[in-house]
């Protein structure tokens, strides 16, 4: 949001510095991502009046004028079309800078003419992106009066956030600053319309869903106009907010949407054919914006239209057949409020942006919608002439906002600071809110975005000042604290990843569709974003691996590999409603170990992934089960599930193949790992703290000859029931497939170390407890022992 320091001051009484405003600015969190002095390079120009302007005999566009700047008569040649005699102008003198290209400018001869000059346009001043003709000035400029003190004048760009629309507009800006005791704010003077005939149009409603669209329709008919250029003060204030002035019917529906964030339009009411109506757009019906584009409209848009077909696409943009031109005598102005959520649709479905657009979907005050129009309607007369038409009001403004009950108490619990009831209201009644009950508050109507307790405490915050919050310590939330572990901690997961030289990544929640489809359980449904940020991010994400996987691919174009990256978030997925799901996830994929000559380089493999996984889950094996199964996305026969009964608690393998095609993934391997939290959080975990053990340790390694196609980890779990709590630590250090063996049979090596807690142990007891084992193996897997 740009603009001048003097259209500031039309709504704010203030006498402050720019530093102060600028910082203020930012305080409130309209940051101010740019300020500066508009005239600074204009101080060596001067205003001077063309005194002739004769065509230049050796060349038809250009002109031979004579060029009074109070202190002397001098001969410019000019190629503007617009340069002729009476005019005032910015001159350049031989020995000026020129701002826009930094040079100096010599005297010099054009087509056998001598030039000692060079009369500027806005581009070659920096004021604007017009190159189009010569900058007009007054009439009754002075003359050899310097340019500096014409335009002089201070600029800010604000980075205005998406929830302050009414900060799209000066009026909620010089709000902000009178709240923050920056000033006075200035009354709005009412506007002073007399109508001289009804509306004559009855414009209704085609259908409920252009209701739902437009709830509020109103207009004014202005017969009579004489469009044209608009004043210059009017032109001046637009170019230092970085628009274009185009005639004056235009340039004050511009103005209005700038000052006071109430986008309007004007429709020429001699292209109307049969009586407007507002519907929604047939189905691929086309319509040609103002610039000349066609659009193919859907039905869920709607448009003012008549028997021809649309005059416009309501909330987003005017069309080109009903637009204003310097022919117009009749106009119907145009003021509404939308459906924030339509406009945004329509917007993104046509890759339309617009100012009109940016503001509707935000949300513009509804209170104020007469009233704005109206003072419109009273400014185009001013500036064009006309009579006005009694207003005419379809529909009603929406329901005004339910009022939110904020206590001291509640205060501080959110923000730690404590401020008086008294306080409290002053702040909130500074911003607008109106005091309904006692601790109970309600929004302006121009500020949509505050529904929330939360809310209204970030607005205290703004004006009360982030930098007077004092730093506390957050609530220790510890097991010494509470007595009691959590079921599982995030940080403590991250941190075992990050031991493990895994990177933690931070992605969008959304994905492309085709990706959702990849990554999606048969019976669930993926969600599709009615206003997604890009054709790329249109679909919730249904895993956390997608945005994993393109990381690697992006990765691998610039050959970094190895990679192994992890990331922790929320998951979603829809089968009669939209569920979330926190999930943990992580991928390693390429070469370890590579170019070292004193370690043995290899591809990552499932038993990576599974060693992560194992990691997250150590606490939990003991009451898991493996099952040789997992999701359509990862490869099968090379992946796995770990179960708590009949719930999955986590899945790891290989990627599949085609998965990695879709990504642009080719010649590495890649593995990962999926946890969902929620079922960890209901698996009981083993105590992790240390125990220190005075007694000697008992080793003793097994050979069990088991089915070929029986899993390990079914053995392991076998052999660890069996031993019972003094198993301490178990490995699986050999599998043997071969001769003397049978075909279908396998050695599986594994190393049991027990533990006493009380007393040693004996042979008889490690003989006993080797027994059990043995006997658990042939009762449960059919095994024996080698």
């Amino acid at each position: 949001m740009k603009f001048p320091l003097s259209w500031l001051r039309r709504h704010l009484d203030t006498i402050t510095s720019i530093e102060n405003i600028a910082a203020t600015l930012t305080r409130l969190g309209l940051e101010v991502e740019d300020s500066y002095d508009y005239a600074a390079n204009l101080k060596d120009l001067v205003v001077a009046r063309i005194e002739t302007a004769e065509p230049h005999p050796n060349a038809d566009r250009l002109r031979v004028c004579c060029v009074n700047d109070g202190a002397s008569v001098r001969q410019v040649v000019c190629g503007a079309p617009n340069a002729r005699a009476g005019l005032h102008v910015v001159l350049a003198r031989p020995g000026v800078v020129i701002p826009a290209t930094g040079d100096i400018l010599q005297q010099t001869t054009i087509r056998g003419i001598e030039s000692c000059g060079m009369l500027c346009s806005d581009k070659e001043l920096c004021l604007s992106e017009n190159s189009e003709g010569i900058t007009e000035l007054a009439a009754d400029t002075p003359l050899g009066l310097s340019a500096a003190e014409i335009y002089s004048d201070h600029i800010f760009d604000l980075s205005v956030t998406p929830n302050r629309a009414d900060c799209f507009g000066l009026r909620g800006i010089a709000r902000d600053l009178a709240a923050a005791e920056l000033g006075t704010l200035r009354p709005l003077s009412a506007a002073s319309l007399t109508p001289t005939h009804e509306f004559p149009y009855k414009i209704s409603y085609q259908d409920e869903e252009a209701q739902r669209y437009c709830p509020l329709f109103c207009a004014i008919e202005i017969r009579g106009v004489k469009n044209g250029p608009s004043p210059l003060w009017l032109q001046d204030l637009l170019k230092k907010a970085g628009q274009h002035s185009i005639s004056a019917l235009v340039d004050a529906t511009n103005f209005f949407a700038l000052d006071r964030c109430r986008p309007l339009h004007c429709y020429d009411t001699q292209t109307f054919s049969g009586m407007p109506t507002i519907r929604s757009a047939y189905k691929d019906e086309s319509f040609t914006d103002l610039k000349g584009k066609a659009h193919v409209l859907k039905p869920f848009m709607s448009v003012l239209a008549d028997d021809t077909g649309p005059l416009g696409l309501l909330g987003v943009m005017g069309g080109e057949r009903s637009a204003s031109t310097l022919k117009t005598s009749s106009v119907l102005l145009e003021a509404a409020w939308f459906s924030p959520e339509a406009i945004a649709r329509t917007g993104q479905a046509l890759n339309l942006t617009t100012e009109a657009r940016m503001r509707f979907e935000r949300g513009v005050d509804y209170a104020t919608t007469v009233e704005d129009l109206k003072a419109a309607a009273a400014m185009l007369i001013e500036l064009c002439g006309g009579e006005a038409s009694a207003v005419f009001q379809l529909g009603s403004p929406p329901a005004h906002h339910p009022t939110i009950a904020l206590s001291p108490d509640l205060l501080e619990k959110r923000t730690s600071v404590s401020l008086s009831k008294a306080e409290i209201s002053r702040l909130l009644q500074a911003l607008g809110c109106i005091e309904t009950a006692p601790h109970t508050f309600q929004p302006p109507s121009w500020r949509s975005d505050l529904t929330l307790p939360e809310n209204l405490c970030g607005e205290i915050l703004r004006l009360y000042g982030f930098d007077r919050v004092e730093i506390c310590p957050l609530p220790n939330r510890s097991r010494a604290s509470t007595g009691k572990a959590p079921a599982y901690a995030l940080d403590t997961l991250k941190r075992q990843l990050a031991g493990r030289g895994m990177t933690e990544l931070v992605s969008f929640p959304f994905i492309r569709s085709e990706w959702a489809r990849l990554f999606q359980m048969p019976e669930a449904q993926s969600i599709e974003l009615l206003n997604p940020i890009s054709s790329d991010l249109s679909v919730l994400r249904t895993s956390l691996l997608p945005n994993l996987l393109e990381a690697v691919a992006r990765n691998n174009r610039r050959e970094t590999a190895p990679f192994a990256f992890f990331e922790t978030g929320p998951v979603f997925d829809k089968q009669f409603e939209l569920y979330e799901h926190p999930s943990f996830a992580g991928v390693r994929s390429g070469i370890l170990s590579a170019h070292h000559w004193s370690k043995r380089s290899r591809p990552v493999d499932i038993f990576d992934a599974k060693a992560d996984l194992v990691a997250l889950l150590g606490g939990r094996l003991e009451v898991l089960v493996l099952k040789q199964e997992a999701p359509s996305w990862f490869h099968l026969g090379c992946s796995g599930t770990f179960f708590y009964g009949e719930t999955p608690v986590g899945v790891f393998g290989a990627l599949h193949p085609q998965v990695l095609t879709a990504f642009d993934i080719k010649n590495i391997p890649v593995v990962g790992f999926e946890v969902y939290l929620e079922a960890l959080k209901e698996t009981p975990a083993r105590e992790a703290n240390f125990v220190a053990h005075n007694l000697p340790s008992v080793r003793r390694d097994f050979a069990f000859i088991v089915d070929k196609d029986l899993p390990a980890a079914r053995l392991v779990t076998c052999v660890r029931q069996a031993g019972g709590p003094l198993v301490a630590h178990l490995d699986v250090f050999d599998v043997y497939i071969g001769l003397p063996l049978e075909r279908n049979k396998k050695s599986v090596g594994i190393s049991v170390t027990f533990q006493p807690k009380n007393i040693t142990l004996s042979e008889e007891d490690v003989q006993v407890l080797s027994h059990q084992i043995v006997q658990a193996v042939s009762d449960q897997v059919k095994g024996v022992l080698r």
